[in-house]
């Protein structure tokens, strides 16, 4: 099982983006909130449209006017009952996704530890490309000094 930690960006298998709210999760469970969710397949109010990933999503938006976000939550919960998980624990419940739902998980860490790749490797071809300046340069200063000491004029 990877490990899913706090911004991490998961896709659902329902098309749902979610972005994750936690570095801690219940066995079997994801805690995050649905970031983009697709027009097609459930009709939200009160909710910006972008276009991504090929298709029209909405942005999904629990600071909202609170009738907006109660009418959306309870469409989500209608559509998507399994997004819900509800904690005895804590007497309360959690939007976000059963590992079993999870289609692709963006780990932020690979994605960082990548960056850091591309910059060292950004760095070593600088270093080459002053180096050979630096080479052609001299070479050029020496035969520019040996053409003036050999010149006659």
């Amino acid at each position: 099982m990877a490990r899913f930690y706090e911004s991490a960006l998961i896709d659902s298998t329902d098309g749902i983006q979610f972005k994750v709210y936690s570095s801690t999760h219940p066995k079997g469970f994801i805690i995050a909130k649905p970031k983009y969710v697709p027009s097609d397949i459930i009709n939200l109010v009160g909710l910006k449209k972008r276009f991504l990933f090929s298709k029209c999503m909405f942005r999904f938006n629990l600071f909202n006017n609170k009738a907006i976000v109660k009418k959306n939550m309870d469409a989500m919960r209608q559509k998507f009952p399994y997004y819900i998980y509800k904690c005895s624990k804590h007497k309360n419940w959690f939007l976000g996704v059963p590992e079993n739902k999870v289609k692709k998980f963006y780990d932020t860490k690979k994605a960082f530890r990548l960056s850091l790749c591309f910059q060292l490797k950004r760095k070593v071809i600088l270093c080459s490309c002053c180096f050979l300046l630096r080479f052609l340069f001299a070479g050029f200063l020496l035969f520019l000094s040996s053409f003036v000491l050999s010149w006659d004029g």
